[in-house]
């Protein structure tokens, strides 16, 4: 086998449909490429105290061959001394590896099912080649180095200093555990975390706060576009979003078990919600109307809001529909604009700030007298009735009056809870 070269890889290598193959360098023995259908990834292999190691360097593409090879050194000097830090077999606490790491990460912490998403996506997409190193052997330069080629990597809206900056927070929460998991006589096994070198070196990309709402003068437009879309799950999911301040994730993940059209509520559980805090959202008469008309014929349906493709699944998103919706409205919004959009319209009315923090589920401040504030249902209710009809004479939006909605409501219900047969 000939010394592994960017020329070498970029020729004599190829994806195979399954499996994977071992490209072995001639010159330093240990070093070698793993090409799969997918990737080419750096490796280093060698026999330590009877057991057969094999480390993941780095993804060829994103680490040069040249460090590859510097690290491979490293690396095979660390396993030729076997009992050394990180190699103790008498201390099998050491050699836990990232991925080993992340997955008792996710079965201790109780993480929302969102959060949970992005951080297995972090680990598992920019950090997939450091799957298989023991976490310990995670290196400053190493962070530095994947925080700036995460940064560069072009994305579809341009580069990724978002995701570079998620992808190294989770990373750092995940050693911050795994170091003291897995700790020495109570000593924690990192005496510090790599991640730490980005605050050292200013290198965290600093985050725009986006303040986007949806103007008075532009609602009209906003929603006379939205309503003249041919998706009707995406109309009412986006009216739904602006008339309850609801996230669209909390929205998108509503099941119809949660509505009560005949109480006018939405029991929201903590599973589905940000803060994992469950929370009672009333509803107005408008937003009553939209939920009725959605009432599915099948009484098995699960979503309130279904993907428009496949009905027994929940919408998803609507990356496909918005470049379409913003033309036609003239305005570059974005979903998180409709819920600043209802509190600033709601502020504007002089509701409570408690209140609107109850109606989105915002944490309510621990100052001693809000504690004594208690906010009920039908206070909530006159609020958010109150906003509804400001977004209404806004927007120009047509509803039923409110005693025809109750008796389509009544004739909706009994689809779904028919009344007894009388006696004979």
């Amino acid at each position: 086998m000939p010394k592994i070269t960017k020329q070498f890889i970029e020729n004599q290598t190829h994806h195979p449909a399954s499996g994977q193959i071992i490209y072995r360098d001639d010159e330093l023995c240990g070093f070698a490429l793993r090409v799969t259908q997918r990737s080419k990834t750096f490796i280093v292999e060698k026999r330590v105290e009877g057991k057969n190691r094999r480390i993941s360097i780095g993804r060829y593409g994103q680490i040069g061959i040249a460090e590859a090879r510097q690290k491979a050194r490293q690396l095979l000097s660390e396993m030729e001394r076997g009992s050394g830090a990180n190699w103790n077999s008498n201390d099998p606490m050491k050699n836990v590896t990232l991925s080993e790491a992340f997955a008792k990460y996710l079965s201790v912490r109780p993480l929302a099912a969102t959060t949970r998403k992005s951080y297995t996506y972090c680990i598992e997409t920019c950090l997939s080649d450091w799957l298989d190193l023991p976490f310990n052997l995670i290196t400053k330069d190493m962070v530095e180095e994947r925080h700036r080629f995460l940064t560069n990597s072009p994305l579809r809206n341009g580069r990724g200093q978002a995701r570079a900056n998620v992808a190294m927070k989770t990373l750092k929460s995940v050693l911050n555990f795994a170091s003291e998991r897995y700790s020495n006589d109570g000593e924690p096994l990192l005496k510090s975390n790599p991640v730490d070198r980005l605050t050292a070196n200013k290198q965290w990309h600093k985050k725009e706060v986006r303040t986007g709402v949806i103007s008075p003068l532009r609602l009209p437009d906003w929603y006379e576009a939205v309503s003249g879309f041919p998706n009707q799950v995406t109309r009412d999911y986006l009216t739904f979003l602006l008339f309850t301040g609801m996230r669209r994730n909390e929205a998108s993940l509503l099941r119809w078990a949660y509505v009560d059209l005949k109480a006018k509520t939405i029991n929201v559980p903590k599973e589905i919600t940000k803060m994992q805090r469950a929370y009672q959202l009333p509803i107005s008469d408008f937003i009553s109307e939209i939920l009725t008309e959605r009432l599915p014929a099948d009484c098995n349906a699960e979503w309130v809001f279904p993907s428009a493709r496949t009905p027994s699944k929940r919408i998803a998103t609507l990356s496909h529909f918005l470049p379409a919706l913003r033309e036609a409205c003239g305005y570059d919004f974005v979903i998180h604009d409709l819920r600043r959009t209802f509190l600033t319209v709601g502020a504007r009315l002089e509701i409570p700030f408690h209140i609107l923090k109850s109606l989105v589920n915002h944490k309510i401040d621990k100052e001693i007298t809000e504690r004594y504030i208690i906010v009920d249902m039908e206070g909530k209710r006159d609020c958010i009735e109150k906003i509804t009809h400001e977004l209404i004479k806004l927007t120009g939006a047509k509803w039923v009056r409110k005693d025809a909605l109750e008796s389509r409501c009544e004739q909706q219900l009994l689809r779904f809870n028919p009344r007894p047969e009388p006696d004979a």
